[in-house]
C-alpha cells in the first residue's frame, strides 16, 4: 500500500511540473510580447512612436525590468514547490 501511495505521491508531482511548464511558457510569451512592442516603439526610424507620443522612456524601461523580476520571482517560486514535492516525496519513501 505504500508503493500505491509513493506512486500517487509522484503522479502528482509530474502533473504539477506539467502545470508549472504551461505557467512559465505563458509567462514568458507575455515577456517577448511586451519586450516585441517595447522595440517597436522605440526602434522605428528617425522619428520612433515612443518620441511621437512624448512617452517616458525610463518608464518602458521600469516596466521591463519589473517584468523580468517578476517573471523570475515566479519561476523559483514554482521551482522551491516543486522540490518541496519531491523533497516531501523522498520523505516518504526513506520512512515507509
Amino acid at each position: 500500500m505504500e508503493d500505491d501511495n509513493l506512486i500517487e505521491q509522484i503522479i502528482s508531482l509530474s502533473a504539477r511540473i506539467a502545470l508549472a511548464r504551461e505557467e512559465i511558457e505563458q509567462m514568458h510569451d507575455k515577456f517577448q510580447v511586451a519586450l516585441t512592442g517595447i522595440f517597436r516603439l522605440l526602434s522605428e526610424g528617425k522619428n520612433p512612436p515612443i518620441e511621437r507620443m512624448q512617452a517616458d522612456t525610463e518608464q518602458l524601461k521600469g516596466y521591463v525590468i519589473r517584468l523580468a523580476s517578476q517573471m523570475r520571482q515566479a519561476s523559483l517560486d514554482i521551482c522551491d514547490t516543486m522540490k518541496s514535492g519531491l523533497a516531501s516525496i523522498i520523505e516518504s519513501a526513506r520512512n515507509p
